[in-house]
């Protein structure tokens, strides 16, 4: 009998541990009294399944000839997936949605438990990767739900299982299907503090129309990783088994900037970086000891804008 009852506490542990729960977002953050709120759910029945192969043959023409650069994961999963979509809407023309994750501080007030996954590039000091939330495009084939991030595996579609395993620093993090015309989704105010202050999820998304459209949302998110990338390879990959100190010294101040998508924005931008995350380095300092560095990098930035913007032209007709 204690034999049984442990090899089922096992079982139950093992389930748990897992990882993350789906979330009905309309049920849980039904956003009551929010201007102009539609469910946002996905529904999964009305949507054509996707034959396998096909999948296969979509998925590797956007892992390789999309000019996306996936392997640059530290932010604008958004932009990415917004601009998928596009394509597969459009392009392809295959039914999908869109698979959210969020942290438990996007949906538990008071929490501040981020997604960690692990940083390949070795860009972050940590070496994990912090998120808030995750997003992909997703479909349905006969009897499973595949996720199309290859910033996550490169070589094929993920099962949704699988997709999810890498999140494992959160068992509390929860997953919802979205439906692919939403765009990105508000928060809701803390209304207990003064001023109020943005909190955890408000349930309401919006769609990608004038403001992100006009602000170009989707073509700046694809062009930091465009730049970031190419100044990783060129710049900062050299660095890594140098031993001199310049070098070291060189490596660890071109990290706090390019492996953080924030300060990564201030250098390109000339934007104060408004959480302090470049430490005792101020923005002046950056662009006196890596000025040369910082123009190769605007320029890259300013090019790859223009590029997304002719690729986002095309698919918004």
């Amino acid at each position: 009998m204690k034999k049984m009852l442990f090899c089922l506490l096992v079982v139950l542990f093992a389930q748990i541990s897992f990882g993350q729960e789906r979330m009905d977002m309309a049920a849980v953050f039904p956003c009551k009294g929010c201007f102009g709120y539609v469910n946002p759910n996905a529904n999964l029945n009305s949507l054509r399944p996707v034959e396998y192969a096909r999948l296969q043959e979509v998925f590797k023409e956007i892992s390789e000839d999309s000019g996306i650069e996936f392997n640059y994961p530290q932010a604008a999963c958004q932009q990415r997936t917004q601009y998928l979509s596009m394509l597969l809407a459009k392009k392809y023309q295959l039914d999908h949605f869109r698979v959210w994750l969020f942290a438990p501080v996007n949906l538990y007030k008071g929490s501040n438990e981020h997604l960690t996954i692990r940083d390949t590039n070795d860009l972050s000091e940590s070496g994990v990767i912090s998120w808030k939330y995750h997003v992909a495009p997703a479909v349905k084939t006969k009897d499973k739900i595949f996720v199309i991030d290859p910033s996550l595996d490169s070589e094929k579609p993920m099962s949704l299982d699988d997709w999810l395993k890498p999140f494992s620093n959160t068992k509390t993090s929860k997953y919802s299907f979205i439906s692919w015309e939403y765009y990105f989704f508000y928060l809701s105010y803390d209304n207990s503090v003064s001023p109020p202050k943005l909190d955890i999820i408000s349930g309401q998304f919006y769609g990608y129309e004038k403001t992100p459209q006009d602000n170009l949302y989707v073509e700046k998110g694809l062009a930091v990783n465009d730049t970031a990338m190419a100044i990783y390879r060129k710049y900062i990959l050299p660095l890594r088994t140098s031993t001199t100190d310049n070098d070291k010294e060189k490596y660890k101040k071109l990290k706090q900037v390019f492996g953080n998508y924030n300060n990564l924005q201030s250098f390109l931008t000339q934007e104060p970086e408004k959480n302090g995350q470049f430490g005792a380095t101020s923005l002046r300092d950056l662009y006196v000891n890596y000025g040369d560095i910082a123009v190769e990098a605007r320029r890259i930035y300013l090019e790859r804008t223009l590029f997304w913007m002719k690729k986002t032209e095309e698919l918004l007709k």
